[in-house]
């Protein structure tokens, strides 16, 4: 029988512990969600010999990400090898092999700044529209060449496997409400309209972008074209996988405690009787028998690459929704419920408000 080990029995001392991750160590809320996370760290294992430490301090969401790709990998039924320093896992179904790296885009102050919705500040409508479509796009595009330049399908392991690249955003407050459009937007290089728009003389439904710019900074667009992208099958990327998807998790599967109650919100793309897609908009008490009962990999996208030298299968990776570029679209398949984005309100069953109560993004 396997031991099961403690990432919150404190490595480093308490005032470079991270807050966010004081909190999870402290409070009875999240006692399932310590469990769930001390069991799949346990089966996952710590090659590199500094998880716990990262996880107390600079490197908390990052590795809160990391143990939700485990445990979203695990849940679909994987075979998951976790033994090399470098990718992070290879992955099997018992016939398709797969290599996976995982990165978040972080803030400079990785102690200090708080990215959940409480932190966010109101900010005009046309800004928070800019900071999706061409800051992400920036940030991400930086993480990603990072991990292209490191060419990790030289490696013996990772020779002729498909390889894949799953990011979360965890840069600012509010991050993890940028949506997969935008990402899938700097992947491919293209801006697609709903309909025909005049551009440059010409009607068109979709034009290239050649480069993102936000606040100063620019950023080349259409990575799947960059040199080497083609080694990179696809980009799985996902906003959901934080610390609230460990707590509603846990009262799902019956291991928080009886009074804690959680209200989940948002907009997402749901696939009804007739196999017809539709947007809506959801609010929902978690563990609520007549909504659809959330799985691990809910809510995270796989942005396929059509320049791949090892193409993805499309069932190899567990996801809720898949995006492909055809004849200049980009062509979305959801699989059940994929929310888009929400934030979840945490309180008690008799009314009143937990410790961490403040609404969070996924």
């Amino acid at each position: 029988m396997s031991t099961i080990a403690d990432l919150f029995n404190l490595v480093v001392p308490r005032e470079k512990a991270h807050p966010n991750f004081l909190i999870v160590k402290e409070f009875g809320d999240h006692i399932g969600a310590r469990f769930l996370m001390n069991h799949f760290f346990s089966e996952m294992g710590d090659p590199n010999g500094n998880f716990r430490k990262d996880f107390q301090t600079g490197g908390y969401y990052g590795r809160v990400f990391e143990i939700a790709c485990y445990a979203a990998l695990r849940a679909y039924g994987l075979e998951i090898d976790h033994s090399f320093e470098q990718p992070d896992f290879i992955v099997s179904d018992g016939s398709v092999r797969v290599a996976i790296e995982v990165a978040t885009t972080n803030p400079v102050d990785r102690v200090a700044t708080d990215v959940t919705a409480r932190a966010l500040q109101m900010i005009p409508i046309d800004e928070l529209a800019d900071k999706c479509q061409e800051d992400l796009p920036i940030r991400i595009g930086r993480l990603l060449n990072n991990k292209l330049q490191k060419q990790y399908w030289q490696l013996p392991q990772c020779k002729d496997l498909p390889f894949v690249l799953m990011v979360g955003p965890f840069h600012e407050a509010g991050s993890n409400f940028y949506v997969d459009d935008s990402v899938a937007r700097y992947l491919y290089g293209i801006d697609v309209f709903p309909d025909w728009i005049a551009r440059n003389g010409l009607w068109v439904r979709s034009a290239p972008i050649k480069e993102h710019h936000y606040d100063g900074k620019s950023w080349p667009s259409n990575f799947f074209s960059y040199p080497m992208a083609e080694h990179i099958s696809a980009v799985m990327y996902c906003n959901a996988f934080t610390m609230s998807k460990f707590v509603r998790m846990s009262m799902i599967e019956g291991l928080a405690p009886p009074y804690l109650a959680a209200v989940r919100k948002g907009t997402g793309f749901f696939v009804d009787d007739a196999d017809d897609v539709g947007m809506v908009e959801f609010d929902f008490d978690v563990g609520d028998p007549d909504v659809p009962c959330e799985t691990w990999w809910e809510g995270s996208t796989i942005i396929m690459n059509p320049k791949a030298r090892v193409p993805l299968p499309d069932d190899a990776l567990p996801c809720s929704s898949i995006l492909r570029l055809v004849n200049e679209r980009i062509i979305r398949t959801v699989y059940g419920f994929h929310p888009l984005v929400s934030a979840t309100h945490f309180g008690r069953r008799d009314g009143s408000t937990t410790v961490d109560s403040s609404d969070q993004p996924e």
